[in-house]
C-alpha cells in the first residue's frame, strides 16, 4: 500500500511539472526578470559615468577660470584672496552646479620650478586620500604655478568592485580633479610666498 501511494504522488508531481513546462503565460515576467537586474544596473553606472564626465568638466573649466585670475595678477593684487579656502569659495565654488559640494573641494596652489608633473606631489598617501600638504602660494611675475582642484565625487552604483574607487572618510570615491599649469604674465606685484 505505502508503493501504491508513492507511485500516484509521483505520477503527480510529474503531470504537475509536465504542466508548467507548457505554460508559456509568465515567459515574458520570467524573461524580463532575469534580463531586468543587469539592464538597470549598466543603466545607472552609464548614467554615474556620464555626472562624473560632467562634474569634471565642470570642476576643471572652474579651476582654469579661477586660475587665471592668478596668472593676470588679479589674485596677487587685490589682497583679499589669501588662503587656498577663500581662493575656492570666491573664485571656484561660484562656477560649480549643485552637483559638487563646494565644501568638500581641496584647492592647491604652488610655485614649481619647471613644467614637469613629478615637482607636484599626488594626494594619495599610501593609497588614502591625503591633502595636508596642498599650499596656497599664487606666486610673482613669471613664476610657473600650478593650480589643483581636487574632489572626491561620492561613487552611486558599484559593478563588481570595478569603479576605480578611493576610501575618503570610509566612503567610496572617484578623485575628481581640476589642473591648471601656467607661468604667470609679467605684472607689477611682487611674490608673496
Amino acid at each position: 500500500m505505502w508503493r501504491a501511494n508513492d507511485a500516484v504522488a509521483a505520477g503527480d508531481r510529474f503531470k504537475a511539472l509536465r504542466r508548467f513546462r507548457k505554460d508559456l503565460r509568465a515567459a515574458t515576467a520570467v524573461e524580463f526578470g532575469l534580463v531586468a537586474i543587469p539592464f538597470f544596473a549598466l543603466l545607472f553606472a552609464i548614467f554615474e559615468t556620464a555626472l562624473n564626465f560632467w562634474a569634471a568638466q565642470m570642476l576643471q573649466t572652474a579651476t582654469s577660470d579661477a586660475a587665471r585670475q592668478i596668472m593676470t595678477g588679479q589674485v596677487q593684487a587685490g589682497g583679499t584672496i589669501t588662503s587656498a579656502q577663500l581662493f575656492r569659495d570666491q573664485l571656484i565654488c561660484p562656477k560649480l552646479l549643485g552637483l559638487i559640494t563646494c565644501s568638500k573641494v581641496q584647492v592647491d596652489v604652488r610655485r614649481v620650478t619647471a613644467f614637469n608633473a613629478s615637482v607636484v606631489a599626488q594626494p594619495f598617501t599610501s593609497g588614502v586620500f591625503d591633502t595636508s600638504g596642498f599650499t596656497f602660494c599664487p606666486g610673482g611675475a613669471g613664476q610657473i604655478i600650478v593650480v589643483r582642484a581636487v574632489y572626491p565625487m561620492p561613487v552611486m552604483t558599484s559593478l563588481f568592485g570595478l569603479t576605480g574607487t578611493t576610501t575618503v572618510n570610509g566612503a567610496k570615491s572617484r578623485i575628481l580633479m581640476g589642473v591648471a599649469a601656467f607661468q604667470n604674465e609679467p605684472f607689477p606685484t611682487a611674490s608673496s610666498c
